[in-house]
């Protein structure tokens, strides 16, 4: 197995080949110098009058073709050339550290390397050869933070880096602690780099866990969009109850009255589609939406539209529930303008973990009725630790599930009975 290590140098080869044939391009053009011709590679010495002196990417380049050709003496003088003629040239710096690690001074070279780090902030490619440069001296904390400069300023560089970062999280006795410092502030690749390990199927799950309750500790939350697909992959493998936590956690402050045995029953709050709130899924022939209306407890109730339309087996509003066994009263109100159907819709609540175990049902909705309350038992087993909440066409036959209508609701709500 490839270790960590020898796999960024690698992926940092492919880089460095890719960014020095752009630097020599964007330096190059409309240029024209030795180098254009086959004896290029002659000693500058015997270049001739009228030729553009040479900058220091130049130099680079030759130096790191003396190096390749094993003249590290050359190449350590070329480096400095570069030096001269750009002083704060952060690379020329890098490829005398290597230049030195090359022949045992590893005190120098790490002197040099540090130097340049500290000179090279704002110098992306520089960064790039001293990632390289930390990793094959093996200091992989100081091969990370320049990483974490480049995948920072640069996006792009992230896919190239992000299974490397990957290895080194899964191993969480030796590589995994690299990233403590990243902890107290995580940085702005961040949720990026969840997302790339959440999408991985071989992750371990308390790997993945782990990722996500580390930066906890300081304060830190993920993006809304990281969070429901954490909440998804919980709910997918079934830990409802971490799934739930997470979910509970990540509700903003301004939610907490909406919180029940039912979550926002009189559907007011614009959290939607994630976890344990409502999922509306949208459908050309049913419009959901929470409007004003008269003679609501709130500021908003539920509308549906529901156009004419020779079958729609209308499963389209829902929310998970996370009952303890027990027995409880659930109430709420609808109003129907307008319907021409011949079953109608119900609500029912069933058991998660087998959907064709019906808990609980409403009367049928079907005639036009102003605000109307109805309430129902709903006893739940302790064999059924989730619960789902929907609203169903009442009939399971395709022939009867058509609809066309206009029907409200409001004031959802489930509560514990009296023992």
């Amino acid at each position: 197995m490839i270790s960590p290590t020898l796999l960024l140098r690698r992926l940092l080869l492919v880089l460095l080949v890719g960014t020095a044939l752009v630097i020599s391009a964007s330096y190059r053009t409309a240029k024209v110098g030795p180098e254009d011709y086959p004896d290029s590679g002659r000693p500058l010495a015997h270049s001739g009058i009228g030729w553009q002196t040479l900058d220091a990417q130049d130099w680079l380049q030759r130096a790191q073709q003396a190096e390749v050709s094993g003249d590290l003496a050359q190449a350590q003088t070329f480096a400095h050339n570069a030096l001269a003629v750009d002083v704060s040239s952060g690379k020329a710096i890098v490829r005398l550290a290597n230049l030195a690690n090359r022949q045992g001074q590893i005190q120098q070279a790490q002197a040099l390397a540090t130097y340049a780090g500290q000179l090279a902030k704002a110098q992306d490619t520089t960064q790039v050869y001293l990632a390289a440069f930390w990793g094959s001296v093996g200091n992989l904390p100081k091969q990370l933070a320049a990483l974490d400069v480049l995948m920072t300023r640069d996006g792009s560089m992230q896919a190239a880096f992000f299974p490397v970062l990957h290895g080194w999280w899964l191993n969480a006795a030796t590589t995994r602690p690299l990233f403590t410092p990243l902890m107290a502030k995580p940085p702005a690749w961040w949720p990026a780099f969840f997302s790339h390990i959440l999408q991985d199927s071989q992750t371990p799950p308390d790997a993945l866990a782990a990722l996500y309750q580390q930066p906890l500790v300081g304060g830190y939350r993920l993006p809304e969009t990281q969070t429901a697909q954490y909440i998804h992959y919980l709910t997918q493998r079934q830990q409802w109850r971490e799934a739930r936590e997470v979910w509970l956690e990540n509700l903003p402050a301004d939610y907490t009255p909406f919180k029940g045995l039912v979550y926002d029953g009189g559907f007011e709050g614009e959290r939607h589609n994630t976890g344990f709130d409502w999922f509306f899924i949208p459908h050309e022939l049913l419009s959901i939406k929470q409007q004003a209306t008269f003679d609501t407890q709130g500021e908003h109730s539920l509308r549906l539209i529901l156009r004419d339309a020779t079958h729609l087996n209308v499963q389209h509003v829902w929310q998970r529930l996370v009952l303890p066994p027990g027995q409880y009263t659930w109430r709420f109100r609808y109003r129907i303008d307008r319907m021409s159907t011949l079953k109608g819709l119900q609500w029912r609540i069933r058991c998660v973990a087998d959907e064709q175990r019906v808990l609980a049902e409403s009367a049928v909705l079907r005639d036009v009725t102003p605000w109307k309350a109805l309430q129902a038992t709903v006893k739940i087993p302790a064999d059924c630790p989730v619960q789902l909440l929907r609203l169903e066409a009442s009939s399971p036959r395709l022939h009867e599930q058509v609809f066309a209508g206009d029907i409200w609701f409001d004031a959802v709500e489930i509560s514990p009975d009296a023992p």
